[in-house]
């Protein structure tokens, strides 16, 4: 429409172009703008292809990643950090991670935390525990500190391999200054997610529950996943004469701050209320969480206005 009324499209122009079609997730169409532009005397640089890889990561599309890493190339255009890291995270399967890093410590750039986050974190969503390590040490031995991302994302790969004993040692290491950290790393609402999560699976129903504790007293919030891996390993031991006490009590800390459970959570908990005997508790669980309103019915005087 701006060349039939005999306007010029600038950088900006396409830019927006571009920046459009990856927020529609039509990124294939990016390819005609970026020949235009070229065309028109303004080829696209490498913050150009780093926000298309970058777009194309979040939208999973990662031969699409690659189609644009290749174009660049094609052009002559460097590729810089961020666009590697970009590339990294585009990738699902582990071999394919490995061969982009690979690239670009051929390439002659040098990987930065953000970059060996990604890598450790495509080891966590496999489960390998030593090729996280082994990512973690390389990035530790190239003088690059770990940050929180990098800790939790070893954590994440304890959880998905179900190692909580490696667990627990990685979680005593980010919380103590050694001879390769030389700062505290605090833990994160992800960073004990993990380590719950792991703990509620090996059976620990107390270090579950204590490290709920710890999350709160540490001055975090909890979050909906916390309260539903607490309420999980309630009904883990709901042979326990407290059990349902304590999950009640859960139940209602999460309300008051304006939770709702869910599938996994309400199935634990009214499982454990079925097992004590109390099909009314549990009735009532699932027609509150149908309709949003905390136990004990005060949901209604916050939604109209009154105190909880």
């Amino acid at each position: 429409r701006m060349e039939r009324s005999g306007l010029t499209p600038n950088a900006v122009t396409y830019s927006t172009l571009i920046h459009g079609c990856g927020r529609a997730a039509q990124l294939s169409r990016a390819f005609p703008l970026l020949e235009q532009m070229e065309a028109a005397g303004l080829p696209p640089n490498v913050v150009t292809y780093g926000t298309l890889i970058a777009r194309a990561g979040t939208w999973r599309q990662p031969r699409l990643a690659t189609a644009y890493y290749k174009d660049m190339q094609r052009r002559g255009i460097e590729p810089d950090t961020l666009t590697h890291n970009s590339l990294i995270n585009a990738f699902a399967k582990l071999r394919a991670v490995f061969a982009v890093f690979g690239e670009m410590r051929a390439s002659g750039v040098s990987p930065d935390r953000a970059a060996f986050n990604a890598l450790v974190h495509a080891c966590a969503r496999e489960g390998d525990v030593p090729r996280a390590e082994g990512a973690f040490g390389e990035m530790v031995a190239a003088g690059i500190g770990p940050d929180a991302i990098s800790y939790t994302c070893l954590l994440k790969a304890c959880a998905v391999a179900g190692d909580h004993v490696r667990a627990e040692r990685i979680w005593v290491e980010m919380q103590q200054r050694t001879n390769h950290y030389s700062t505290y790393t605090p833990p994160t609402p992800h960073s004990y997610a993990h380590l719950m999560a792991v703990q509620r699976r090996a059976g620990n129903a107390s270090r579950t529950l204590q490290l709920l504790e710890e999350l709160r007293a540490s001055g975090l919030t909890p979050s909906t996943v916390h309260y539903s891996l607490a309420l999980r390993a309630c009904e883990q031991h709901r042979e326990l004469p407290n059990s349902l006490q304590r999950a009640l009590a859960l139940y209602s800390q999460m309300r008051a701050q304006g939770l709702r459970l869910d599938s996994r959570g309400l199935l634990a908990a009214t499982r454990l209320c079925d097992a004590h005997g109390r099909p009314d508790l549990s009735a009532r669980l699932r027609q509150e969480r149908s309709m949003d309103l905390p136990f004990g019915g005060a949901g209604r005087q916050r939604r109209s206005g009154g105190n909880s």
